[in-house]
């Protein structure tokens, strides 16, 4: 079954109500449309081994194996017995065919934080990454009836492999 964003169909209803009206006139279209952007292929990316590092609130491209290393290091290393590993867990991959795009929003203080890709697209002149940051809401009055949220410290960092691609890549989200 196929899933939708609302966009997308609000963007199909329009085409497919175009499309009727000409062909309840008498009229086929002789152009096909061709959508605006490309959804990509995204692998998300775990740690070799778990890790308890930290990054600064950012946003981060990838396109070589140095500024993936470079990337990576910037993250705080919480576990001082992650420090004497090789690569600090880092994920592997292949930059001659893939590039890493990352969020950041350093951590939160309770399992109702999250941070996750809701879509990555090509544009004709860029790559738009929409995210999303959910943030619980900080006083219990106005709370949801029945919404608990297990006290702990969360990691706020998500790491996917895309195909690789020279266009700029713009984030969107909060």
């Amino acid at each position: 079954m196929a899933v939708f964003t609302l966009n997308e169909r609000l963007k199909y209803t329009a085409l497919f109500i175009a499309l009727g009206a000409l062909a309840g006139c008498g009229a086929t279209p002789r152009l096909i449309v061709e959508p605006e952007y490309k959804p990509l292929e995204l692998v998300y990316l775990q740690p070799e081994y778990p890790v308890a590092r930290m990054w600064p609130s950012a946003e981060y491209v990838a396109r070589t194996e140095d500024e993936w290393e470079r990337v990576w290091n910037e993250g705080t290393v919480m576990d001082p017995r992650d420090e004497n590993v090789p690569r600090h867990g880092r994920p592997v991959v292949d930059f001659n065919q893939y590039m890493v795009i990352g969020i950041s929003r350093g951590h939160g203080y309770s399992g109702c934080h999250g941070l996750y890709f809701r879509d990555i697209v090509e544009r004709a002149n860029f790559i738009e990454v929409q995210f999303v940051h959910r943030q619980p809401d900080e006083t219990v009055s106005t709370q949801v009836a029945g919404t608990a949220c297990t006290a702990m410290g969360v990691f706020l960092a998500r790491w996917v492999r895309v195909p690789k691609m020279e266009k700029p890549v713009r984030f969107f989200g909060g």
